[in-house]
């Protein structure tokens, strides 16, 4: 899977919940995080890896669940994030990357447009697209290849059989990732 596949789930995720800003953090050989992909204007680049313990991102990681929340000012677990995009969040949204039945990364969206926090909804949508992110995340650490045409339609076939909903709101997503670009 390509970085530019990576790039346009998490801007397709910055603008589905309504994020400032949007990042993809995966774990690195030396059991600490790093950035992968980013959404939002950033005023550091994305380039330093991040202790697990010092970011909710490494507390996702670790318990595979996701947290939506109001940031306290001064809240240390966002000093990565905060140097990334020049103010302290006002809210943040994680939500794990799963494929394979493995934790692969983490989905970061941090301050909801127009202020507030994220919803139930919002985590929703953002878990989604984590789904489709550890997926594309999965097949980059397996393989430099994409899956076949063909594999991806027995997926969604798949998907359509056993869950329609869910599969609606898939084919959802995926239009919003063709229309961007």
């Amino acid at each position: 899977m390509t970085a530019r596949t990576l790039s346009t789930l998490v801007a397709t995720a910055q603008t589905a919940v309504g994020a400032e800003f949007a990042l993809l953090y995966t774990p690195t050989a030396d059991d600490r995080l790093e950035i992968v992909a980013s959404a939002g204007r950033l005023v550091a680049p994305a380039t330093t890896a991040v202790e697990p313990e010092e970011t909710y991102a490494g507390m996702v990681l670790g318990s595979q669940q996701p947290v939506a929340m109001q940031v306290r000012a001064g809240d240390q677990r966002v000093r990565a994030e905060t140097a990334l995009i020049g103010h302290g969040p006002s809210a943040l949204c994680y939500v794990p990357c799963v494929g394979d039945a493995e934790v692969r990364g983490v989905l970061a969206l941090l301050d909801k447009a127009g202020g507030g926090g994220f919803d139930f909804d919002d985590v929703e949508i953002a878990t989604m697209l984590a789904e489709v992110a550890g997926t594309a995340l999965e097949e980059r650490d397996d393989s430099t290849e994409s899956p076949s045409p063909e594999t991806l339609g027995r997926m969604l076939e798949n998907l359509a059989t056993n869950d329609p909903g869910r599969y609606a709101q898939v084919a959802t997503l995926v239009e919003m990732v063709l229309a961007s670009g």
